[in-house]
């Protein structure tokens, strides 16, 4: 009933055991310059600005609020829409202070399924508009990251993307937000790829093996092969990478260069354990 009332409704999310449910007749998120005027007096107040390191981590009012607002007005309308019919909360009938801990979530048998319930609700999440109207440093725009492998780990796609695509277009020359963009949108044309996989081996190896990885993983093993042969070329004493590409080659049923690409990585670094399991899965 509270949005019959008010016309702003948000949840936020502390911790996962956690919620707070705001309404107001005005807009519960202000402007950039609001912000940037509560940072400052967070900068004159020292016990709070301590007790926002001590309990958050963080005494950075926009990633404190990118980290723990969690559902807008349309987020929390889908929330309620999933929740089955029942008694209402009301001053008259005081469930919540009375019957709520007893009866109120007794069909939830964990705080992970009302998790669940909170993160299926979430659509495209609050952040992305958030973080664009508010003008964001770069240290905020990394919170991106974060929010979206919490979005990943409990199944809300829609938001990780949404996620990928805000970070991608505020960091366009940002490895770790291009990947998160690849896995999700794809690249169908492989001689793109090609292009793509090599700038990204030579800029930043890692994120070149977090893709290759994860598109093996996803049984793209033709994509997967196309991003580690980059990486093999901007890397050619990597054993990692020398293993990695013998294991989709493999796949792909190329056997004669899976086995030249192991034995490379077994001649950089045969103690390597990774090279080793390697070596293993090609006897079999």
């Amino acid at each position: 009933t509270v949005d019959a009332v008010f016309e702003n409704v948000a949840l936020v999310r502390i911790d996962e055991f956690d919620t707070l449910l705001l309404a107001s007749d005005a807009p519960l998120i202000s402007g950039k310059e609001e912000l940037l005027a509560a940072q400052d007096l967070v900068y004159q107040l020292p016990d709070v600005r301590r007790d926002l390191l001590s309990y958050f981590g963080s005494d950075d009012v926009r990633a404190l609020l990118l980290r723990h607002w969690f559902l807008d007005n349309a987020g929390v309308a889908r929330l309620v829409a999933s929740a089955t019919d029942g008694e209402r909360n009301t001053d008259g009938n005081l469930l919540l202070e009375y019957k709520a801990p007893r009866f109120l979530f007794g069909g939830l048998q964990h705080h992970a399924d009302l998790t669940g319930l909170l993160y299926q609700s979430l659509g495209q999440g609050p952040w992305s508009g958030l973080i664009e109207s508010w003008g964001s440093t770069d240290t905020q725009v990394l919170i991106l990251r974060e929010l979206r492998a919490q979005c990943l780990d409990n199944g809300a796609l829609e938001a990780a993307q949404a996620l990928a695509r805000t970070g991608a277009s505020l960091r366009p020359d940002d490895p770790e937000f291009l990947v998160d963009l690849m896995l999700d949108e794809g690249i169908s044309d492989l001689t793109e790829l090609e292009r793509v996989a090599g700038d990204l081996a030579r800029e930043s190896p890692r994120a070149a093996q977090r893709l290759g990885a994860q598109l093996g993983r996803d049984g793209r093993s033709e994509e997967s092969a196309v991003v580690y042969r980059a990486l093999v070329a901007a890397l050619p004493r990597s054993a990692t990478a020398q293993g990695s590409l013998s294991i989709v080659l493999s796949e792909l049923e190329l056997d004669r260069e899976a086995q030249a690409a192991r034995e490379r990585a077994s001649n950089l670094d045969p103690l390597n354990d990774f090279v080793w399991e390697v070596e293993q899965l090609g006897q079999q």
